[in-house]
């Protein structure tokens, strides 16, 4: 009887450990890729004060453009009068977590210190506000922090 419960603790332990790893869920971290009503393209004219405040020079003031996929990709424009088929200028990785939008690193910023920003997110509309919560990096803080409305 002894042998035969242990075999049965073996079995519902593997079953426990090997069936939600191999559907996913023990990968679960609580944060997701995007939500369906943040992916799209969005557009905000980002103002060379805007730059200045989070001590960013040389970037260009204008309208940028981000689309969020929703596998958590994003991919960032620089402004362009005629681009009709622009590189993106960065692709850094999101991720959401409740309100909590978190974003990787840029090239400006892929030191230890600010490699992720945190923003809050609220969309109302056709408008996504970004709220800064956390970031080391000045040129994300200055081109991700505001208001976007959705294209």
């Amino acid at each position: 009887m002894g042998r035969h419960l242990w075999r049965c603790s073996a079995v519902v332990l593997v079953v426990t450990v090997l069936i939600p790893a191999a559907s996913g869920i023990a990968a679960v971290t609580g944060a997701s890729a995007i939500p369906a009503k943040v992916v799209g393209v969005w557009s905000r004219n980002v103002t060379t004060a805007e730059w200045k405040k989070y001590g960013v020079v040389g970037e260009p003031a204008g309208v940028w453009e981000i689309r969020f996929f929703k596998n958590g990709n994003i991919s960032v424009y620089r402004p362009s009068p005629t681009c009709s088929s622009c590189e993106a200028d960065a692709t850094p990785l999101a991720s959401v977590t409740g309100a909590r939008l978190k974003i990787g690193p840029i090239a400006d910023c892929i030191t230890t210190e600010g490699f992720y920003g945190w923003y809050g997110w609220k969309i109302t509309g056709r408008t996504l506000a970004l709220k800064l919560l956390t970031d080391a990096c000045g040129p994300r803080k200055a081109l991700f922090t505001g208001t976007w409305k959705r294209q």
